[in-house]
C-alpha cells in the first residue's frame, strides 16, 4: 500500500522529499478513509473534485492536480510547481524561466480537456536521450 512505503523508496525513483511526503501523505488519507478514490469519482466536476481534495488539511494544488491525474486519470490535471514539468517545459524552449506562468497557462490551453496528456509527454521527454 503506497501510505506504508518510505518517502526513501519514492525518492529513489525521482521523488523530491517533499513530494515523496506530500504523495505518502495522501495515500494516508485514503487508507485510513477519510476521503476515498469513490467519494472522488462521485464528484461531477473536475474542479469540485480538485477542491475537496485541496480542501483536506496539508493537501495543495500540486498534490491534488497529481492525485486527479495518477488515482482518477483525470486528463485535465497540470501539476503546477513540478519540477520536472518545468525542466521539460524549459528544454523544449516553451519557457526561459520557472516564473513564466502565463507561457506555462498559453501553452497548456493549447491541450485544454487534455491537460495531463501533455505533462506525461513532457516528463518522457525528460529520459529521451538525443
Amino acid at each position: 500500500m503506497l501510505a506504508d512505503v518510505t518517502t526513501g523508496a519514492l525518492k529513489d525513483i525521482q521523488f523530491s522529499q517533499q513530494k515523496a511526503d506530500y504523495v505518502t501523505g495522501i495515500a494516508k488519507i485514503f487508507a485510513d478513509g477519510i476521503l476515498t478514490k469513490d467519494q472522488l469519482m462521485t464528484i461531477p466536476d473536475f474542479k469540485a473534485r480538485k477542491k475537496a481534495l485541496t480542501d483536506l488539511k496539508g493537501v495543495g494544488e500540486w498534490t491534488a492536480n497529481y492525485v486527479l491525474m495518477k488515482c482518477l486519470g483525470d486528463p485535465q490535471c497540470i501539476p503546477h510547481g513540478d519540477i520536472g514539468l518545468l525542466n521539460a517545459l524549459a528544454n523544449h524552449d516553451i519557457i526561459s524561466q520557472r516564473s513564466e506562468t502565463d507561457k506555462i497557462d498559453g501553452f497548456f490551453q493549447t491541450f485544454a480537456g487534455w491537460e495531463s496528456y501533455a505533462v506525461f509527454y513532457l516528463w518522457r521527454s525528460l529520459t529521451v536521450r538525443n
